[in-house]
């Protein structure tokens, strides 16, 4: 009777952790998951006390996440392109490769109680998942939980306002130094403009109330909205800047040297853009997309309508497979 107790004990205190686990889904493209998070991830309480290093990052996810359960958080860096266009009916584009080594993604719809709903991609590479070692899409048990974490390991994404954003990596990045601001990693940087930004304007303002770490890689990020505005924020000799572009890789825009790489891919979606005069049918996009990426190191590509949040999605430079993610938009006059 005892362990039938305790037994009901464990699944009431963690039902929502396992009722998150249990929408964890193996998704058409190779690769690529999908899972919807029912449980409290405490970011409000991350925002408040940030962590200065993977470290601290692990020690609050296993302290509030795990409970308790060790994990692993690793880096991984990418070589990214990332777009904004429109279609032919005017709707918003947000395109974005991740290109590196293997990078398994889960498509995370997160609806917290005091932030907007976002779709986001989290690498889980992170977690230590490879071509060995896959996540089980059966029924999920304490070796998975780790995918918990996955919130804290967002790449890009989408918010119910129309708000994206997605990190690459740059050539230099010299973050500033805001007096006593929490300290945020790229990833989490991600989460908390997503949950807190209806437009670039409020994200930009978000992002200069915090300090960054920024790991073993320079990062930059770029945002756009549902009015097509987009923009690279980088971080240039202590202080945060931004360039409005609609296009980015794996260079610097604001410093004349453009220290970085991917060059190459950064010309050929600007003359794309400019022979179309920045339209794109989603097949169009997708294609380009697959066309860009890097020969070897693909990895993931999504697509985020920010008009209508719909969201495609494709790994491996594959954009005949393409995975299908949708979330309710809200307008900025509601």
């Amino acid at each position: 009777m005892r362990i039938i107790t305790l037994l009901l004990m464990f699944l009431l205190t963690f039902e929502p952790e396992l009722k998150t686990l249990n929408t964890f889904l193996q998704e058409e493209p190779e690769n690529m998951y999908s899972m919807v998070y029912y449980a409290d991830y405490h970011f409000d309480e991350f925002l408040e006390q940030g962590a200065k290093s993977d470290e601290e990052l692990e020690q609050f996810v296993v302290r509030y996440l795990m409970h308790g359960f060790e994990t692993k958080i690793l880096d991984a860096p990418g070589k990214c392109t990332s777009f904004v266009c429109r279609n032919m009916e005017g709707e918003v584009l947000f395109g974005r490769n991740l290109d590196y080594w293997f990078s398994p993604v889960v498509m995370l719809l997160t609806n917290p109680e005091t932030g907007y709903q976002c779709m986001s991609a989290s690498d889980i590479a992170f977690l230590g998942y490879d071509e060995i070692n896959a996540p089980d899409t059966g029924i999920p048990g304490i070796s998975d939980s780790k995918l918990l974490a996955a919130p804290y390991l967002t790449t890009d994404g989408m918010n119910e306002y129309g708000v994206a954003m997605s990190i690459l990596d740059c050539g230099t990045a010299r973050p500033g130094v805001v007096e006593a601001a929490p300290t945020l990693n790229t990833s989490t940087a991600v989460r908390m403009v997503l949950e807190n930004a209806r437009t670039v304007e409020e994200a930009v303002v978000l992002m200069k109330q915090y300090n960054y770490y920024l790991g073993r890689t320079p990062n930059h990020f770029m945002i756009a909205d549902a009015s097509g505005r987009s923009v690279v924020v980088e971080f240039c000799k202590g202080e945060l800047v931004t360039v409005e572009t609609p296009v980015v890789t794996n260079f610097d825009l604001y410093d004349s040297s453009h220290c970085g790489v991917g060059k190459d891919r950064y010309a050929k979606v600007v003359d794309r853009l400019a022979e179309t005069g920045g339209i794109l049918s989603e097949e169009e996009a997708l294609e380009l997309l697959a066309e860009v990426v890097v020969p070897g190191k693909a990895q993931y590509s999504v697509l985020y309508n920010l008009t209508t949040g719909d969201i495609h999605a494709f790994t491996k430079g594959d954009d005949s497979v393409v995975a299908h993610f949708h979330i309710d938009r809200i307008s900025n006059q509601e």
